[in-house]
């Protein structure tokens, strides 16, 4: 196995093995309850499901075990890393800037590879968020925060129902791939960029530094209209295909050209499929929806908790 194999294995058990020691800990001295030490025992044993499927990194594909159990990972992992730093805001702010070394460190990867310059650019809801994460230390406000918190877990969604870098196409083969390989830089990075966002997400969301709200959600989505219809422009004069909105490696690509078939003209030398454009955008939109409804149920939820807790200290 090569180096960043074994060294992910060794983290990743490293990491599971500290977990269950320190929430036995924690039950034993009663702060724990034992909802609190079972979530821990799962996070310990889907550590070492993760563990053993990294020998499929090979071959990496959609919904192959490797896949699915590193998805599975990071969504328990910030329920995990809040149980072990609740109450404490001082190992909250060391994670936050732990999180910023780590964007920068994949923006860094991605900078070594050979890859067309626009594919940095702040051009996609993607980059855009690794940006506002990076600066956040510095400058947060409530719209920049609800754009972080919504398309933060869109993005990684999809990313994995979508992403180019996990099947074999003319696109991967022009990179060079033999074959589909996890810890290919190149696969490496998209892929742990856009999980990361999960994590970053749910866990300052369980602290309540995130913060879901309607206004600031439709906010960041009225202004990534027009931004969407530049980059229909900007794909079709340079081949790019950010927001899935172009013929070139796009996944949708079956549904682009039988849309563009069925409705689509042209302005100038200018390709418009609008009914494709509206199913994007409402699709996106639906997403945002039922993501804003999920967060402030919850948020609604802890509210109460949290007054309940309240009225029962004064009693």
């Amino acid at each position: 196995m090569k180096t960043l194999e074994i060294l992910s294995i060794i983290l990743v058990a490293l990491f599971a093995v500290f977990s269950l020691g320190w929430g036995i800990y924690k039950y034993n001295k009663k702060v724990f309850t034992l909802k609190d030490l079972i979530i821990i025992s799962i996070f310990f044993l889907v550590s070492i499901v993760l563990c053993v499927s990294y020998q499929y990194s090979y071959n990496f594909f959609r919904y192959s075990l490797l896949a699915d159990m590193i998805l599975i990972y990071v969504a328990f992992l910030p329920f995990i890393l809040f149980k072990l730093s609740k109450e404490r805001k001082d190992i909250q702010k060391i994670l936050e800037y732990v999180a910023v070394g780590w964007f920068l460190f994949l923006f860094i990867l991605k900078l070594t590879f050979k890859i067309p310059f626009y594919e940095l650019l702040p051009l996609n809801i993607c980059n855009i968020c690794l940006i506002l994460i990076v600066i956040r230390p510095l400058y947060k406000s409530k719209v920049t925060d609800g754009y972080i918190l919504c398309f933060g877990i869109i993005g990684c969604i999809m990313s994995f129902a979508l992403g180019d870098l996990y099947s074999y196409t003319p696109y991967v083969e022009s990179l060079g791939f033999q074959e589909i390989n996890f810890f290919h830089p190149r696969v490496f990075e998209s892929n742990v960029v856009h999980y990361s966002y999960l994590a970053y997400c749910i866990y300052f969301f369980l602290t309540k530094d995130l913060k879901a709200t309607w206004k600031d959600s439709l906010k960041n989505f009225i202004w990534i209209i027009p931004l969407y219809y530049v980059l229909v422009f900007t794909n079709q004069i340079f081949k790019f295909n950010f927001f899935f909105n172009s013929e070139y490696r796009n996944p949708l690509l079956s549904l682009y050209t039988s849309l563009y078939t069925f409705a689509g003209f042209k302005i100038g030398f200018f390709k418009i499929n609008l009914i494709y454009d509206v199913i994007l955008i409402v699709g996106a939109l639906g997403l945002l929806i039922i993501l804003n409804f999920l967060l402030n149920k919850v948020q609604r939820r802890n509210e109460v908790k949290n007054e309940l807790s309240r009225n029962q200290e004064f009693s």
